[in-house]
């Protein structure tokens, strides 16, 4: 999947590659973990729009399944 997200600063750019390029949760936590405290803003801010992208680019389909259990919890006696 090719990404691309406008208006990252030169630096949220890297930040966007490396975490782009990360295969596992474990890593992504440790590069977090790794980063001078000054960058965790922009990299948490680039995290989050990789996620909100990436979400908005999914075929979620009709969501009928859980549209039938959301009025099944609706429907439950207080």
């Amino acid at each position: 999947m090719n990404l691309e997200i406008k208006g990252f600063t030169p630096l949220q750019r890297e930040l966007a590659d490396q975490i782009w390029a990360i295969e596992s949760p474990e890593a992504l936590i440790e590069f977090f973990d790794l980063l001078p405290r000054n960058l965790l803003h922009d990299a948490y801010l680039v995290y989050r729009m990789i996620i909100e992208t990436t979400w908005d680019d999914m075929d979620l389909g009709d969501c009928a399944e859980a549209h039938e259990v959301i009025e099944h919890v609706r429907n439950l006696p207080c």
